[in-house]
């Protein structure tokens, strides 16, 4: 009966899964993607169960999972990034250790979240920076895989960013550029659709009906009946900054990239996908690639006293997220024994009443069958347990020899910093002596070209020492 009923659970879990739609709303942060994804969740999304607190820079609640976030901001960081970093995400500059991990994390995570779920949505501004991963997890999920675009005025976000992070309007502009161009460019091959936040905000019904019409859905809460609690969340008071196109053309301080972009994706806005505007994000997208390449160096000089983010490796992330899996496993192990003793005690219950009773060949043959369908039922769910218990242990053994070698690999390079520090170190001690040596010599007008030599032979093995740490 146990086995019955986990085959129907299971074909129950494939038929959703099958028919699951996951949205991933993107957009350059500030851009309306945190009213978007509760707008989601108010037509009958299923949103992460632990976001982001409101506080005073978004009073409404930003609608963002913490997990994510604490994953994508470990992630950016180890691949010598940031969430503010306007030249591509380089996914080769994560290890192979680090891929494995976080597109583990990733699908635990979803599994954890939204395992019964037949829609879904997941907001980070960051996703942006690196689709194509996301887009493989849903994949592996599985889930039918759909984009929302947020698109906000980049004058109205340089605005935003400078009264909560002090940013430069230059900075905003190309931080904006490069969420923008790299979300559109990478959900080219899914559904997908590009909501205005102005426009959101004074026609919510209408960007609502085109959403659905473009990604080809059906919202679980039909509009009509969440009205109301649609316009008391969505409302002027949201929006802090605002800007105009005409700002946007008469401005001598933005690029033309800026402009152009813009421009496309408005165009997208009102008409959907086009070539037109395709070829131009195109165009802007590689030269400003190429841009990149040029002064990309000067993002990487500006923050390089920021702390690489090296304490806790993605295979600690994944050990943990191994940990409730197996935690899970255990649960369900204990469910099945406690089934298979109740069916036991039926059975025996059974016999005890067949016993007392004239004996009857048609109901002992059934009887004796359906005890022997149980013994082949209880040892097959025995050897599943067993062998997912010890593909279980393999993958904690392998995930605590990963972890160690991160740790010791830290380890030697936290040892190889100090040896060198002592040696600099050293290095001073003897260049102060030397010149208070110097120094005392030179007082005696006697000895000049004796201290003309001395300082030859000191200065010249000093400057090689000196070369050799640069």
């Amino acid at each position: 009966m146990a086995g019955v009923m986990q085959s129907m659970m299971d074909s129950a879990t494939q038929s959703v899964a099958h028919h699951r739609h996951g949205l991933l709303v993107l957009g350059m942060h500030r851009s309306g993607t945190s009213a978007l994804g509760r707008l989601l969740g108010l037509l009958g999304a299923d949103l992460p169960s632990h976001v982001i607190a409101p506080d005073e820079h978004n009073e409404a609640g930003y609608w963002e999972a913490t997990e994510l976030f604490r994953l994508h901001d470990q992630m950016l960081s180890r691949a010598d990034s940031r969430w503010d970093d306007w030249r591509p995400f380089n996914p080769a500059a994560l290890d192979s250790y680090d891929r494995i991990g976080i597109e583990h994390a990733l699908l635990e995570f979803l599994r954890h979240e939204f395992r019964e779920s037949g829609f879904f949505a997941i907001k980070d501004p960051r996703i942006c920076r690196f689709v194509p991963l996301w887009l493989g997890v849903l994949g592996k999920f599985p889930a039918i895989p759909g984009a929302i675009i947020a698109v906000r005025h980049p004058f109205a976000v340089a605005k935003s960013l400078q009264a909560r992070d002090g940013f430069s309007f230059a900075k905003s502009c190309l931080v904006w550029l490069r969420h923008v161009v790299d979300a559109e460019y990478s959900t080219r091959d899914v559904s997908r659709t590009f909501a205005d936040y102005d426009s959101l905000l004074a026609d919510w019904r209408t960007h609502v009906d085109r959403i659905a019409n473009q990604l080809d859905i059906e919202w679980p809460n039909p509009p009509a009946e969440v009205a109301d609690a649609v316009d008391r969340f969505l409302t002027s008071q949201l929006r802090h900054h605002v800007a105009t196109a005409s700002e946007l053309e008469a401005s001598p301080h933005v690029v033309s990239w800026i402009r152009r972009t813009y421009a496309a994706v408005q165009a997208f806005v009102q008409a959907g996908d086009h070539d037109a505007a395709r070829s131009e994000m195109d165009q802007v997208r590689a030269e400003f690639n190429e841009a990149c390449l040029a002064f990309g160096g000067m993002w990487r000089e500006a923050h390089s006293n920021d702390a690489r983010e090296t304490l806790v490796p993605f295979g600690a992330v994944t050990k943990l997220a191994l940990e409730r899996q197996a935690q899970q496993l255990k649960q369900r192990i204990a469910s099945l024994d406690t089934s298979i003793r109740e069916t036991a005690a039926r059975v025996d219950a059974c016999e005890v009443q067949l016993s007392v009773q004239q004996p009857v060949p048609v109901q002992l043959d059934e009887s004796r069958r359906l005890m022997a369908a149980l013994g082949e039922t209880t040892t097959g769910l025995r050897a599943q347990i067993q062998g997912m218990l010890e593909h279980s242990h393999r993958r904690d053994a392998m995930v605590d020899e990963f972890v160690a070698k991160t740790e010791g690999a830290q380890q030697n390079l936290r040892q190889l910093a100090d040896a060198q520090a002592a040696t600099l170190s050293r290095l001073q001690w003897c260049l102060d002596g030397a010149v208070t040596r110097l120094d005392a010599i030179a007082a005696r007008p006697s000895l000049t070209r004796f201290v003309a030599a001395t300082m030859k032979r000191v200065a010249d093995p000093l400057k090689k020492c000196g070369r050799k740490w640069e």
